[in-house]
């Protein structure tokens, strides 16, 4: 029976898997992060702060 049950968490690496929460909140922050870099830094080089 154990082997037809299926993995709930993986690699992050994989193409279709879930990682666990506790991996999930630090690496979604990351992402919102680096959005708000990407987008404020082309304004901050126009105005030459």
């Amino acid at each position: 029976m154990d082997e037809n049950k299926k993995e709930i968490t993986g690699s992050p690496y994989e193409f279709e898997g879930r990682i666990p929460l506790k991996q999930a909140i630090p690496l979604g922050l990351q992402h919102v992060m680096a959005m708000f870099v990407g987008n404020l830094t082309p304004i901050i080089v126009i105005m030459g702060v």
